[in-house]
């Protein structure tokens, strides 16, 4: 078995801040939101176990 894990940048889309709980009037005008996923891989039989995000 192997397991992979990565941050990964959530690109500024209204569907994210609204899942991230950024409120629609924030004044920032950029917004950047980090996330951490993994993978668990069987690899002798070279199939995914697990995916967590």
């Amino acid at each position: 078995m192997a397991t992979d894990g990565s941050y990964v940048e959530i690109p500024d889309h209204p569907q994210a801040r609204e899942e991230m709980g950024v409120p629609p009037n924030n004044e920032v005008e950029t917004f950047a939101a980090n996330a951490r996923i993994s993978c668990t891989v069987d690899t002798k039989m070279d199939f995914v176990i697990s995916i967590n995000n």
